[in-house]
Parts: structure tokens; sequence; C-alpha cells
């Protein structure tokens, strides 16, 4: 919050508005100690010589500071409106200088009537600084920072309201009557300060310049309550804030006898306000943190709570002042709460041409409470003859029951509030592109649906109050339909009758036009594996009886896998654990006509643009190795046929490696592996990846020729080989070579690695790398015959490999075996790093044949392969084949229709066909195996196509010129969107592929996405099948 402060313009007004507040209080503090010292020691006799000193007391400088407030609110609130606040400030300031002036010749002249006028000029010059001060700030700061702005406008007024107290208690007490007219220097020259820091605050313009000012205040009142027709809100804003300061200022004349009761000198008892200004500081922090950038009306009914308890307390023991400073501690906390939500809905609800009325207004409310406070504390004291203690408990009487009002009259704050904390706690939540939701009128917002929380997330992270379209069945819930109805949601659900839907809808338009926003999950089900669904057409027939209220599409992102999601075909798998990240992102704002497929296409490229964001050392695919091998210590994650490694088996294997590769190669160095499908090709993988290398594996049964060609065109520093290599270049070394390296130190350092803490571990190994960092390079030949050398980054990688392992659902008890070329991209994300970032263990066949199938439950290979593995008895035999096969990807070619039909047939299980490219690292979409008690709305297959696109993936159709965006079901280019698109790729002479426009990039390929989100190629196209 404090760097709202290098803000020149509210730096300048903070600091005036502070000097201002101290001088206020400093001074209002000294004449209420005057007039509370009649008959005590240090009584004066000119003070005791007033009629209105010894007639009303206390009561009389709290009733004459309130009242130009009540007389003059309204006229200052116009006045705020028709010319710039800044030139009101600064004219606010001169005047207060002269008031200042004129208390000081009271004291000369040893006058409290004078001093009682004084007071009378000093709310005057208040009242006129007053609107313009609070109206500025949103002019200054905007909506965004209203919150933070308000707690640090109320902090630093708290604090001055405490130095003044404190000031004003000093000089009373230590002046002495010939002193004091020395007090008055000292505010003169406060408020000389002040104006000059008011020069510094830019000025700004007026919002309404015509504006006819009545000189009948009561006139000008009433025009101003006709301001807040129609705003319920507003209104019990209003009346909350005026209650609220009849209290305050109850209590700061309650606190004051409080004091004399207990018998304290004038100093202590200016102390004793300190206790509740530094917690209504405390309170306001709190307050502004947990509100951020928006306003926590919710904050309002736990303020009002807080105070009563806090009032309670001292009931505890009434003649102890320590419990009665942690009493008005825990009152002001509760005040800080609730004033700064109360403040802020008071500046941002209005109009801007009519927030300065508005301020007006609210300032002639609350001296009204403050005015209504003086004959109270009269009734209180002098007509019911209580002490103290009892006003003490009278005062959380009626602070109870405005809390018990707050919840019946604004109880959907409260329930939103508790909804936003529940979200916090268990989500670290990560807001992109709040600004795209519009300040003030309606609009719709579109968002996909990954889990229960959603509703709670979107509240969470949208700056304004959403109301939802929420499924009927939760308003049957105990606790969890008081809130749906609290927040104001609509019931539907998918068994409606029609009647029952076009109502439903009837009533989310009637709120748009309203201004509110409504929220929908137009998927119309929770998706269950991360993919987009098809969009309905309920938020289209919302937006078209909203004349031109505009579509905002919204995502969210990291919440599927989650507690509240759906994961392994069931909800609530993943045990409870707190501060998960998610990420929201708001779209720009869509015409009101958008078609549910341009929509969904909108959400599905924020959730592409939320990925490409990310960054970091743990966006490296070592520190996600790192974090998988913790979980999985003692489970197996390589196994070969001579041996399996178990997690920290692996690391240490990895480690020792590491080290010889740190001594002989710089950080950054692009390392090829040409050896055969083996363990050793993997514990190298990995330790060049740990160790912040870069990775090229090359293909063994290349001629001599084409490899060093790649070898050049790659820029390899070095090339690891098996040390029979028939492919002699410079720059090479064999593995056993490197192996040798290893020293004992180094074996003994990878023990104790394994064996610490993943954190720990991470920080001496990862902590240098970054997302951004080049990771592999991967080859390919695709449909031209001639090898493209495509360079990829560890955020490219890393995203296509989670994102796969959300849709495959991939875990520790899965066995995956891939007869995929280890050297192919394929292979290598989806056979290696997909099955060891997933925890399953990566089945390795080293003696050169294919690998065993039967035992899989994730199976990868060619077509070819699949082809081979049917025609084996071994393989095939029995009623039930590879029973254990849940999902069969098959990659590089087309899949034949009689190849799918003939495996559906034999295994139970289709064939998952996909589209990918190299340059996208690789996979783009697939199809995904339908689970049998899903209805068609979830299915994840579609014979004939290639799937939906992976989550965070973005895919569009564009006609030749790639600008116009064709509709479902039209053939065009295909693009994509993604954090996997490469970072560099260089064809066979060298130059550089085509790189991406705004983000996208063309794959060559044709084809076209039908209304449910499924990809179909062009049957002319084969490269980018697999």
């Amino acid at each position: 919050m404090l760097r709202l402060l290098k803000h020149r313009s509210f730096g300048a007004l903070t600091v005036s508005q502070f000097l201002g507040a101290f001088n206020d209080n400093a001074f209002k503090m000294l004449v209420l100690l005057l007039v509370a010292s009649l008959g005590g020691a240090n009584s004066l006799d000119w003070v005791a010589s007033s009629w209105a000193a010894q007639t009303f007391g206390q009561a009389a400088p709290a009733f004459l500071f309130a009242l130009p407030f009540v007389c003059l609110g309204p006229l200052t609130g116009a006045l705020a409106d028709r010319l710039s606040k800044v030139v009101i400030i600064r004219a606010a300031n001169l005047l207060e200088i002269c008031v200042m002036l004129a208390a000081t010749l009271g004291l000369v002249l040893r006058s409290y009537d004078g001093l009682l006028i004084t007071v009378f000029l000093m709310g005057a010059q208040s009242a006129l600084f007053g609107p313009a001060k609070y109206g500025v700030i949103k002019e200054l700061v905007g909506g965004r920072e209203l919150s933070r702005a308000n707690a640090l406008i109320q902090a630093s007024t708290m604090i001055a309201i405490l130095l003044g107290n404190v000031v004003g208690g000093f000089l009373t007490g230590h002046m002495g009557g010939d002193m004091l007219p020395w007090a008055g220097a000292w505010y003169v020259s406060f408020a000389v300060l002040g104006w000059l820091f008011s020069l510094g605050i830019e000025r700004t313009p007026a919002v309404d310049p015509g504006r006819v000012i009545r000189p009948n205040p009561i006139a000008e009142f009433r025009n101003h309550w006709r301001a807040t027709e129609g705003q319920r809100d507003l209104v019990l804003s209003l009346l909350a804030s005026a209650f609220f300061y009849m209290v305050a200022a109850l209590f700061v004349t309650v606190v004051i006898s409080y004091g004399t009761w207990l018998g304290l000198p004038e100093a202590r008892i200016g102390l004793l306000n300190a206790a509740t200004i530094v917690g209504i500081i405390a309170g306001a922090w709190a307050a502004g943190r947990v509100s951020g950038e928006r306003t926590e009306g919710g904050l309002v009914p736990l303020g009002l709570i807080g105070m009563a308890v806090g009032t309670l307390l001292i009931h505890w023991d009434p003649q102890s002042v320590n419990l009665l400073r942690f009493s008005l501690f825990c009152m002001g906390f509760g005040a800080g709460l609730f004033t700064i939500p109360i403040r802020c809905l008071i500046q941002g609800l209005p109009a801007p041409e009519q927030r300065g009325s508005i301020q007006g207004l609210a300032e002639t409310m609350d001296f009204i409470g403050i005015l209504l406070a003086a004959p109270l504390y009269l009734l209180l004291e002098k007509g019911l003859d209580l002490t103290p203690p009892e006003m003490f408990l009278v005062g959380s009487g009626l602070m109870a029951l405005a809390a018990i009002a707050s919840l019946a009259l604004a109880g959907q704050f409260l329930a939103r509030f508790v909804l936003m904390f529940l979200t916090r706690s268990l989500y670290r939540l990560r807001v992109l592109h709040a600004e795209r939701v519009p300040d003030h009128g309606g609009a719709v917002i579109v968002s996909n649906h990954v889990s229960f929380v959603d509703a709670m997330l979107v509240y969470g992270a949208c700056p304004r109050p959403v109301r939802f379209l929420m499924y009927r069945d939760y308003f049957n819930m105990p606790l969890v339909g008081w809130f749906v109805r609290r927040m104001g949601a609509i019931p539907v659900s998918s068994q409606d009758t029609e009647e029952q839907k076009v109502e439903a809808l009837a009533r989310a338009a009637d709120m748009v036009r309203r201004g509110h926003l409504v929220c929908l999950f137009s998927e119309g089900a929770i998706t269950r594996s991360g993919s987009l669904l098809t969009f309905s057409t309920g938020f289209a027939r919302i937006a078209e009886q909203t004349n031109g209220a505009p579509i905002i599409p919204m995502s969210l992102d990291r919440v599927w896998g989650s507690l509240f999601s759906f994961s392994k075909n069931r909800f609530f798998e993943h045990p409870l654990s707190f501060g998960r990240p998610v990420d929201a992102s708001f779209g720009d704002p869509l015409p009101t006509d958008s078609s549910p497929s341009v929509v969904r296409a909108a959400v599905q490229e924020l959730i592409a643009e939320q990925r490409l964001a990310r960054g970091g050392w743990r966006g490296s695919l070592g520190f996600r190795f790192l974090v998988t091998v913790s979980r999985n210590r003692r489970n197996v994650l390589l196994s070969t046929p001579r041996r399996d490694f178990t997690g920290a088996e692996l690391l240490e294997a990895v480690l020792e490696r590491r080290a010889a590769l740190q001594r002989c190669l710089r950080r950054g160095a692009r390392v090829g592996l040409l050896l055969p499908r083996s363990a050793e090709l993997v514990l190298l993988q990995l330790a060049l990846t740990l160790s912040g290398r870069v990775v090229a594996v090359l293909d063994p049964s290349m001629a001599a020729g084409e490899l060093e060609d790649l070898i050049q065109r790659a820029r390899l520093d070095l090339v690891l080989h098996g040390g029979e290599s028939s492919h002699p270049a410079p720059n090479t070394m064999s593995v056993k070579r490197l192996l040798d390296l290893v020293t004992p130190s180094d074996r003994s350092h990878a023990r104790r690695l394994g064996r610490l803490p993943t954190l720990w571990t991470t920080r001496s190994l990862v902590r240098d790398q970054d997302a951004s960092d080049l990771a592999l390079i991967f080859f390919s030949s695709g449909a031209t015959g001639q090898r493209k050398v495509v360079e990829a980054s560890h955020a490219c990688v890393l995203s296509n490999v989670q994102s796969l392992l959300q849709v495959l659902v991939v875990g520790n008890r899965d066995r995956v075996v891939s007869a995929l070329p280890p050297w192919s991209p394929l292979g290598q994300t989806c056979g290696l790093w997909a099955s060891l970032l997933g925890g399953a263990v990566h089945c390795l066949d080293t003696n050169g044949s294919r690998p065993d199938p039967k035992t899989a439950t994730i199976l990868l290979g060619t077509p070819s392969d699949y082809r081979a593995w049917l025609g084996e008895s071994e393989v095939m035999g029995g009623d039930k084949p590879m029973p254990g096969l849940r999902s069969a990807i098959a990659g590089g070619r087309n899949v034949p229709q009689e190849l799918f039909d003939q495996f559906l047939q034999r295994t139970g299980l289709p064939l998952l066909a996909g589209f990918g490219a190299t340059e996208l690292c690789p996979v783009v979409s697939v199809n995904l195996p339908d689970h049998p008690d899903l209805s068609p709305r979830h299915s994840g297959l579609r014979p004939g196509s290639v799937g939906r696109p992976l989550p965070g993936v973005a895919v569009r159709i564009t006609d030749s010129g790639g600008e116009a965006l064709l509709e479902p079901d039209q053939e065009g280019w295909i693009e994509v969107k993604g954090p996997n698109v490469m970072s560099a790729g260089f064809d066979a002479q060298g130059k550089a592929l085509p790189q991406t426009h705004e983000g996208w990039c063309r794959t060559g390929d044709r084809g076209h996405l039908d209304k449910d989100g499924f990809l179909w190629l062009d049957e002319t196209a084969a490269e980018g099948r697999f």
C-alpha cells in the first residue's frame, strides 16, 4: 500500500490532510480538557467563568464542531462537483491558517467563548475540505486502488488524531495558563505546512462546471438525497457511516469521562484514545490488505461485531487501566475494519458527476450523527446518571444491534467475504487483466468450468461483486444454500423445463440491465479432463436481452486436479492442501452478438496466454523432476531388464553424472547424445537437464554425413557416444570416459543431496535456471524430407508434458511402455518426460527389440508397432490381452481405419490419434478414451478427428491471408498459440523457420474445428498426424 505514496499528488494529499487532522484534534483536545478539568486542581478561572463551559461541559465543543458540517455539507459537496476539488483543498488549507490565527487570539485574550467560536470555524473549514478530499481520491489513484488508498488515508488520519490528542493533552497539562498562547503558534505553523503540501497536488478538472448551487442547505440536501434513488447499497452505506460517527463521537467523550472517573491526569487521559487510534490503524491496514483491488463489504458486520466485543471486555475489571486500553484497541480494530469498505462504497458507487455531492451528503449525515452524540451523552450522563463503564455497556448493545441489522440487510456482503476468505486460504490466486472488467455497468462473464469452487474463484478474482447462474440442487444443501441465496445466485439446471430455463435467463438479463455482473459457466458441467467442452448458447440468450452489454471471457487455470475438481474419474481425489496456485484471467470485452465458438476460442486463448506468462526456476524441467523424485523416493520410476531404479536411486545416479558434466562443460552448453535406447541415455538426459545444459538426442542410424550436418546446424559443443560410434566427429567423448570422471566425493555428495528435502535440493541444483532457458533440441524431417532443427525451452516442453499429464491422468500406479524412438520429439516428451514427471514407471526395453506391452497401462507406438503387437500371440493371447491397459496412443503416422477397428475389437480400447508438429514441442491435440459412466457431453473421442486441443493450447482456423477467422466446420489453415510453440527453428539451409504472428504459429496444415471443438485435418494432410 505504501507504494501509493510515491504517487506525487496522492502523497501530497495524504500529508496535507494528515497535518490538518493533527491540527484540528490537537486544538479540539485542548478545548475539551480545559472544560474537563473544571473543579480540579488545574482548573482555569477564565474557563470556569464561561456560562457555556458550566452548562454544557464537553458537549459544547463537540456540538459546535459538528454543526457546520450539517449546515454546510450539502453546499460544500455541490461545490466539489462544480469546481476543481484540488482548488477547494488549497482554499480550505488557506482558511485553516486564518482559523488557527483566530485560535491563537482566543488563547491570548483568555476567552473560552472565543475558543468555542474558533471550534465552530474549524468545523466550517473541515466541512469545506472533506468532500473535496474524499472525492478526489478516486480521481488520483483510480478505482482499482481505492481500498488501499482509503486505508492509507484512514491510517494517516488516525495517526494524526493520535498525535493531536497526545500533543493537546501535553499542552494542556504542561504549559499552564500563561504559556497556552504559544500553542497557537504551533497550530499556525502546521496549518502553513499543510497549505504548502497542498500545492503539490496536481489540479483535476471540475466534473460538473455547470452545476447550480442552491444557497438553501435543506433544498441542496434534498437534491443530493435524490441522487441515491435506486441505490440501496449506497443508502445503507450512508446510514451506516452516520451511525458509526455517532458512536465514535460518543466514545471520544465517554473515554475522557472514564479517565476522569479513574482519576487520571490530563496527559494520561489524552493518551487513552491512543489505544483506540492504534487499533483503527491496524484494522484499516488489515482491511486494505484483505480488500486489495476491491471493496469488501463483508468486513462491515465483522467490524461491528469486533467493536461490540471490544467495548464489552471492560466489564471484566472496570477499574483496570490496562484492560481499558486493550478494550479500546479491540474496539478500534473493529472500527478500522468497518470504515474502509463503507468509505469505499460511498466513493465508488456514485456516478463521477455526483461523487462530490454524495461526499457532501455523507459528510452531512456523519455530522448529524456526531450532533446526536452530544444529546445522547447528556442523556446518559445527566438523565440516566450512568457511570462510564455503564455507558460502555450501552455502546456495546448499540453496536450489537447494528451488527444484527447489517446481517439482515446486507448479508450478501458477509457471504461473499467468507467465500473470498476461503478462496484465498485454499488457493494462491493470481489475477491477470482485471482492468478489463468495466468499473460500472452490466456485463456477462463467461468462464470455463473445472471444479466445484469455480464460483468462489471467479468472485475472488473479479474486482466487482458477481451474480451467478448456479446449479439448482446447491440451493437445497445445508449452509451452501444460505450462501448462494445471499449471493443473489439464480438457480438453473439441465433438468429444468423450458419455462424454468427461460425464466432464469430473463432474471439474469434483468440483473445485467440493472448494472450487475452476471457469470455463467457455459460448458454446463465440470470438465472431466481439463479440456474445454462445448459452450452452450445460454450466455448469448442473456446478452441479446441486455441492449448491448459486453461479454467478458474469463479463464481459470491450474484448478483441475485440485481438491474440488474431477480427477481420476472421481471428485475429491487429492488430500486437502493450502496455498495451491491458481490463475484467473479476463479477456477483452466481446460484442453482444458473439457466438459460442468465438467466446470458447477466446477462453481457450486466455488459458494459453496464462501459461505463456509463467516463468522462473519453478518452470524448469529440473525442478519438476526433483519434485517428482521427492514424492516417489521409494517407488520405481525407471524399469529396465537389468534393474529397477527407485526415485532415490535414480536421483543419486543422475547427480553423479551431473557432477562430472559440470567439470567439463560450461553452463548452457549444447550436448548431443549418440546412444541407443538404454538406461544410460535416460540418466544422461536427466543429468544434462539438471546441470543447465541443452540436450539433443541423435539417431544412431543416421548416415555419417547427415549426422555431421545436423551437429553443425544444431551448434553442438559436445557429442557423447557409447564408445563404439561409427560416426567419428570432433568434440566427442565416450560415456565411459565421462563416468571415469565421477569421483568418490561426487558419489558421496550425490547420496547426501538425494536425502535432503526437496526445497534444499532445488535451491542448490536448479535455482539458477529459468523456464525461458533452452532445454532440448529436436530434429524432424516432416513431409519435405529435409531435417529441421527446432530449439525448445523448458517452458515449451514442460507445458506440453503437463497438458498431456492432465488429460491422460498419469500417476504412480501407471506403467508407461513406449516403442517410439527416443530421439523423436514425441518419444522424448510423451514417452520419457511425461512418464517421469507423472510419477509413473518408465518401462525401458534395452535389448533392441520391440518392448513388451503386456504390463503396460499406457502404451505408445507407431501404427507399425501396433500392427506387430496384434500379430504376436504372446501379446494378444487369451480372452483379455493387456488387461491393465487403459490408454493406447499411436504416433508417427495416420492410423488406418482397419487397424483402429482391429485393435478396438481385440482390446476394447480405441487407438488414440492426435495432431502435432516438431515446432510445437510437439502435441497440439489428442483424442481421449471415453469413460462409460459419463454423458456424451464429456466425450473426448471422435473417430476420424485428431481430438480436442490440449489444455493451454489454443487453435484457430484462418483463411489463406491469415486475417479472417473461420467459423466451425469451415476449412482453412491451422494456427496454434501456447507456451509449447518453439523458441527457434532452422530449416535444412540454416534459415530461421517463420516465427509467430502475435503469438500464433501457422502449422502449414489445413483442417477445421467442429462445433464441439474437435480438430479435423484435411484428408491430404499427413505430416501433423500422430
